[in-house]
């Protein structure tokens, strides 16, 4: 009995397939009008600004070095190619230690230094030599040497221009203040 069913709804089935549906009026293709757009601003220059977290960064890869050069002692911190990135120097005649990167600049620059416990802008002046500097000179009783000697294991330094360098703080750097005081 079902089957007698079944088989007389074949044909209507067979006949709603076939069926076309009715045909929708056409509607008017929509237009979009363009929003419009305020003009671009020029950006405003970026301000080397160490971020909260610094001292979460990275460590700029390389390593430092000691040794005696002339009448003073340097600790060398260089990359893995041997180009040095900073030298922190005591001059044991001038009884001064001077922090120098590597870079060139018709007159002096702001070097920023960033520790754990202090932060600090230097000036940094221009050298010439057989290989340009940026070179900030300070007293070896400045306390900011001490606070990047213990910042944490590690310090920044930032010269507008130049890439951050995150370094650490390893005996290196201790032992050239020492040696000046």
């Amino acid at each position: 009995m079902q089957i007698k069913r079944l088989l007389a709804c074949i044909p209507l089935i067979a006949i709603a397939c076939c069926s076309t549906p009715p045909e929708q009026p056409r509607q008017p293709p929509v237009t979009y009008t363009p929003i419009p757009r305020p003009a671009p601003t020029p950006e405003a220059p970026v301000v080397a600004v160490a971020p909260e977290n610094w001292i979460d960064n990275p460590r700029t890869p390389g390593n430092w070095t000691y040794g005696a050069v002339g009448n003073a002692t340097v600790a060398t911190y260089a990359g893995e190619d041997g180009t040095v990135r900073l030298s922190i120097e005591c001059d044991l005649a001038a009884r001064q230690v001077r922090i120098a990167r590597p870079g060139n600049a018709p007159s002096a620059l702001a070097m920023q230094v960033f520790t754990e416990t202090e932060n600090r802008q230097l000036s940094a002046s221009p050298t010439t030599g057989s290989v340009p500097q940026l070179v900030a000179a300070l007293s070896p009783r400045d306390p900011l040497l001490d606070a990047m000697a213990f910042s944490r294991g590690r310090f920044a330094i930032e010269i507008a221009g130049l890439a951050p360098l995150y370094l650490p703080s390893w005996i290196e750097v201790s032992r050239v203040v020492e040696d000046c005081r």
